[in-house]
Protein backbone atom coordinates (compact mmCIF):
# COMPACT_ATOMS: atom_id res chain seq x y z
CA UNK A 1 0.00 0.00 0.00
CA UNK A 2 2.49 1.99 0.79
CA UNK A 3 4.29 1.21 -2.55
CA UNK A 4 1.18 2.64 -4.31
CA UNK A 5 1.06 6.28 -2.67
CA UNK A 6 5.05 6.69 -3.11
CA UNK A 7 4.49 5.97 -6.54
CA UNK A 8 1.53 8.31 -6.77
CA UNK A 9 4.43 11.07 -5.27
CA UNK A 10 2.01 11.27 -2.32
CA UNK A 11 3.22 11.68 1.41
CA UNK A 12 0.91 10.35 4.04
CA UNK A 13 -0.64 13.73 5.09
CA UNK A 14 -1.52 14.26 1.49
CA UNK A 15 -3.12 10.86 0.50
CA UNK A 16 -4.94 10.74 3.65
CA UNK A 17 -6.55 14.14 3.13
CA UNK A 18 -7.61 13.25 -0.52
CA UNK A 19 -9.56 9.91 1.08
CA UNK A 20 -10.72 12.09 3.40
CA UNK A 21 -9.22 9.40 6.28
CA UNK A 22 -7.35 10.73 9.50
CA UNK A 23 -3.60 10.62 8.90
CA UNK A 24 -3.13 7.78 10.94
CA UNK A 25 -5.31 5.65 9.45
CA UNK A 26 -2.98 6.00 6.60
CA UNK A 27 -0.15 5.16 8.74
CA UNK A 28 -1.16 2.35 10.54
CA UNK A 29 -2.49 0.64 7.29
CA UNK A 30 0.43 0.85 5.81
CA UNK A 31 2.51 -0.08 9.05
CA UNK A 32 0.11 -2.89 9.39
CA UNK A 33 -1.37 -2.04 12.56
CA UNK A 34 -4.55 -2.24 10.95
CA UNK A 35 -5.67 -4.60 8.67
CA UNK A 36 -7.69 -2.86 5.40
CA UNK A 37 -11.34 -3.71 4.86
CA UNK A 38 -12.20 -4.26 1.04
CA UNK A 39 -13.65 -1.23 0.34
CA UNK A 40 -10.26 0.81 2.30
CA UNK A 41 -8.44 -0.98 -0.85
CA UNK A 42 -10.65 0.34 -2.68
CA UNK A 43 -10.41 3.82 -1.89
CA UNK A 44 -6.37 3.67 -1.28
CA UNK A 45 -6.23 2.64 -5.13
CA UNK A 46 -8.21 6.01 -6.52
CA UNK A 47 -5.75 8.79 -5.49
CA UNK A 48 -2.54 6.68 -6.24
CA UNK A 49 -4.19 6.16 -9.57
CA UNK A 50 -3.85 2.48 -9.77
CA UNK A 51 -7.39 1.05 -9.99
CA UNK A 52 -6.34 -1.26 -11.80
CA UNK A 53 -4.27 -2.81 -8.63
CA UNK A 54 -7.56 -3.34 -7.14
CA UNK A 55 -7.95 -6.90 -7.80
CA UNK A 56 -4.72 -8.08 -6.63
CA UNK A 57 -4.82 -5.50 -3.37
CA UNK A 58 -7.85 -7.67 -2.35
CA UNK A 59 -6.43 -11.22 -3.30
CA UNK A 60 -3.42 -10.35 -1.41
CA UNK A 61 -6.65 -9.74 1.64
CA UNK A 62 -8.15 -12.69 0.73
CA UNK A 63 -5.16 -14.65 1.62
CA UNK A 64 -3.74 -12.97 4.41
CA UNK A 65 -7.54 -13.35 5.78
CA UNK A 66 -7.08 -17.23 4.91
CA UNK A 67 -3.77 -17.68 6.49
CA UNK A 68 -4.87 -15.50 9.68
CA UNK A 69 -8.39 -18.11 10.27
CA UNK A 70 -6.26 -21.27 9.42
CA UNK A 71 -3.49 -20.32 12.00
CA UNK A 72 -5.94 -20.09 14.33
CA UNK A 73 -7.62 -23.12 13.87
CA UNK A 74 -4.15 -24.56 14.30
CA UNK A 75 -3.41 -23.04 17.26
CA UNK A 76 -7.07 -23.40 18.86
CA UNK A 77 -6.02 -27.47 18.43
CA UNK A 78 -2.69 -26.95 20.77
CA UNK A 79 0.88 -26.09 19.83
CA UNK A 80 2.13 -29.64 19.57
CA UNK A 81 0.57 -30.20 16.36
CA UNK A 82 2.32 -27.04 14.93
CA UNK A 83 5.45 -28.65 16.33
CA UNK A 84 4.94 -32.15 14.85
CA UNK A 85 4.29 -30.42 11.58
CA UNK A 86 7.87 -28.43 11.59
CA UNK A 87 9.18 -32.05 12.55
CA UNK A 88 8.28 -33.40 9.14
CA UNK A 89 9.40 -29.94 7.34
CA UNK A 90 12.68 -30.56 8.78
CA UNK A 91 12.99 -34.30 7.61
CA UNK A 92 12.06 -32.90 4.32
CA UNK A 93 14.46 -30.31 4.14
CA UNK A 94 18.49 -30.27 3.77
CA UNK A 95 18.77 -26.96 4.25
CA UNK A 96 17.04 -24.33 6.26
CA UNK A 97 17.78 -20.63 6.53
CA UNK A 98 15.99 -18.68 9.36
CA UNK A 99 15.86 -14.80 10.43
CA UNK A 100 14.45 -14.05 13.91
CA UNK A 101 14.42 -10.37 15.51
CA UNK A 102 12.45 -11.49 18.56
CA UNK A 103 13.04 -14.15 20.56
CA UNK A 104 15.78 -17.28 19.89
CA UNK A 105 14.67 -20.00 16.99
CA UNK A 106 12.90 -23.04 18.65
CA UNK A 107 15.88 -24.89 17.05
CA UNK A 108 17.76 -23.44 20.08
CA UNK A 109 15.63 -23.02 22.55
CA UNK A 110 16.27 -24.73 26.29
CA UNK A 111 13.15 -26.79 27.67
CA UNK A 112 12.53 -23.78 30.20
CA UNK A 113 12.62 -21.09 27.23
CA UNK A 114 10.40 -23.42 24.91
CA UNK A 115 7.96 -23.51 28.18
CA UNK A 116 7.48 -19.49 28.36
CA UNK A 117 7.27 -18.43 24.37
CA UNK A 118 4.72 -21.54 24.00
CA UNK A 119 2.74 -20.26 27.14
CA UNK A 120 2.76 -17.05 26.26
CA UNK A 121 1.37 -17.46 22.26
CA UNK A 122 -1.06 -19.33 23.99
CA UNK A 123 -2.11 -16.28 26.29
CA UNK A 124 -1.55 -13.77 23.51
CA UNK A 125 -3.95 -15.99 20.88
CA UNK A 126 -6.71 -16.60 23.50
CA UNK A 127 -6.15 -19.94 22.72
CA UNK A 128 -5.91 -23.32 25.16
CA UNK A 129 -2.61 -24.34 26.41
CA UNK A 130 -3.66 -27.79 27.20
CA UNK A 131 -0.40 -29.12 25.06
CA UNK A 132 1.97 -27.38 26.27
CA UNK A 133 4.70 -29.88 27.41
CA UNK A 134 3.68 -32.05 24.40
CA UNK A 135 5.16 -29.51 22.21
CA UNK A 136 7.77 -28.62 24.56
CA UNK A 137 9.07 -32.16 24.27
CA UNK A 138 8.24 -31.53 20.24
CA UNK A 139 10.52 -29.13 20.06
CA UNK A 140 13.46 -30.95 21.84
CA UNK A 141 13.14 -33.43 19.46
CA UNK A 142 13.18 -31.30 16.35
CA UNK A 143 16.65 -30.33 17.46
CA UNK A 144 18.07 -33.76 17.06
CA UNK A 145 18.18 -32.30 13.44
CA UNK A 146 21.40 -30.32 14.24
CA UNK A 147 23.30 -33.29 14.52
CA UNK A 148 22.34 -34.62 11.18
CA UNK A 149 25.47 -34.08 8.98
CA UNK A 150 23.34 -33.78 6.02
CA UNK A 151 21.42 -30.98 6.95
CA UNK A 152 22.50 -27.58 6.58
CA UNK A 153 21.76 -24.83 8.88
CA UNK A 154 22.02 -21.07 8.40
CA UNK A 155 20.24 -18.45 10.85
CA UNK A 156 20.42 -14.57 11.13
CA UNK A 157 19.68 -14.15 14.69
CA UNK A 158 19.44 -10.22 15.85
CA UNK A 159 21.48 -9.07 18.29
CA UNK A 160 18.86 -8.22 20.50
CA UNK A 161 16.71 -11.36 20.82
CA UNK A 162 19.52 -12.30 23.01
CA UNK A 163 18.53 -10.28 25.40
CA UNK A 164 14.89 -10.36 25.69
CA UNK A 165 13.62 -11.83 28.86
CA UNK A 166 11.08 -14.50 28.04
CA UNK A 167 11.52 -16.75 31.38
CA UNK A 168 13.86 -15.68 33.21
CA UNK A 169 17.55 -14.13 33.09
CA UNK A 170 19.16 -17.09 34.02
CA UNK A 171 17.14 -19.79 31.49
CA UNK A 172 16.97 -16.68 28.68
CA UNK A 173 21.00 -17.11 28.58
CA UNK A 174 21.10 -21.12 28.62
CA UNK A 175 18.40 -21.00 26.20
CA UNK A 176 20.32 -18.47 24.23
CA UNK A 177 23.94 -20.17 24.63
CA UNK A 178 25.49 -17.25 26.29
CA UNK A 179 27.67 -17.56 29.31
CA UNK A 180 25.84 -14.37 30.98
CA UNK A 181 28.93 -11.76 29.93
Amino acid sequence: MAELRTEAGLNGKDFAERLGWQRSKVSRLENGKQTPSRDDLTAWAQPAGRTDAIASLTGRLAGLETRYWSLRKQYSNGHRARQEQGLVETEQTTELRAVEVIRIPGLFQTPEYARAVFTANAAFRDVAATDIEDAVRARMRHQQALYEPERSFRVLLWKGALYATVCGATADRMGAGASGG
